[in-house]
């Protein structure tokens, strides 16, 4: 991170998300606070001997990761068109190329952490970010479990349910794709998670089940869930997969970081461009 120091504001940001990726992995409970019990049952000593003894930071992929810094850090201003250092709800919608629903948006807003302005300001947005695509993480299950329970009375419930899939039904519709009944859902996600009460789903049920990232997206990213249902498909068919050996914030991360490279020298590229025709004249 030598380069760093000539960039304070970098410098800075990076070390903002790293605390806050830190913070987000090990407290649990979502109050922002990590307990002596959170850090002995994470991963964090065994981390920090890893940097001691690592010379590529970017191989250090939990918490410290430059790379994992720079995607969410350039996504956040890829969105935030106006520069004005937040996001609004409109610039939210467009994450992912308009694959969450207008509901779950602003659900997402009602719960941001940081309410003093009237936008979602960074540290809201990596959070969001973590969240949407880590799905596999405790703590981004308990994120989405908060966002889904819309009448807040500690369980997802077949009318929560239902009032986020109706709108995942008519997207579905309009992309031309095979749309499942509530119903038929419901029994779906009940065989996958075993709750005690059918169709009211506890958080401790969520994370014990082991495929809340397949239950989650299917009730909020319309495209997450033609991937999963086409997933199901395969797998049917009896072709392998081994797209879960790998973490689904590894495999966002790496995709992100090259598509930001690969724009950033074509734009450099066609900027030289430019500058050579004016030489050669």
């Amino acid at each position: 991170l030598e380069f760093l120091r000539d960039s304070s504001e970098f410098l800075e940001a990076y070390v903002n998300t790293t605390a806050l990726r830190i913070v987000w992995a090990l407290s649990g409970s979502g109050t922002g606070r990590i307990t002596l019990q959170h850090w002995r049952h994470s991963s964090i000593a065994e981390v920090l001997f890893q940097l001691d003894e690592e010379a590529d930071i970017n191989l250090a992929r939990d918490y410290f990761s430059y790379n994992h810094f720079y995607v969410i850090w350039c996504i956040f201003w890829e969105l935030d068109e106006d520069e004005d250092s937040l996001l609004h709800e409109d610039d939210l919608l467009r994450y992912g190329s308009y694959s969450l629903t207008q509901r779950v948006v602003e659900r997402i807003w009602a719960l941001r952490l940081d309410r003093s302005a009237a936008g979602m300001k960074y540290s809201d947005f990596a959070l969001f970010l973590l969240a949407e695509e880590d799905k596999q993480a405790d703590a981004s299950v308990q994120y989405w479990f908060h966002v889904l329970d819309y009448d807040g009375d500690g369980v997802i419930d077949t009318a929560d349910m239902r009032y986020f899939y109706e709108e995942q039904q008519r997207r579905l519709e309009a992309m031309g794709e095979e749309v499942v009944s509530l119903e038929e859902l419901l029994n779906e996600f009940n065989d996958m998670i075993a709750p005690a009460t059918p169709s009211r789903i506890r958080l401790a049920e969520l994370q014990r089940c082991g495929l809340a990232h397949n239950v989650l997206s299917a009730l909020t990213n319309v495209r997450k869930y033609v991937a999963w249902e086409g997933l199901a498909c395969e797998k049917a068919a009896g072709r392998a997969s081994n797209l879960r050996d790998t973490r689904d914030w590894d495999l966002f991360a790496d995709r992100e970081y090259r598509r930001l490279v690969d724009a950033e020298e074509e734009e450099n590229g066609e900027e030289d461009g430019e500058g050579g025709g004016d030489e050669a004249e």
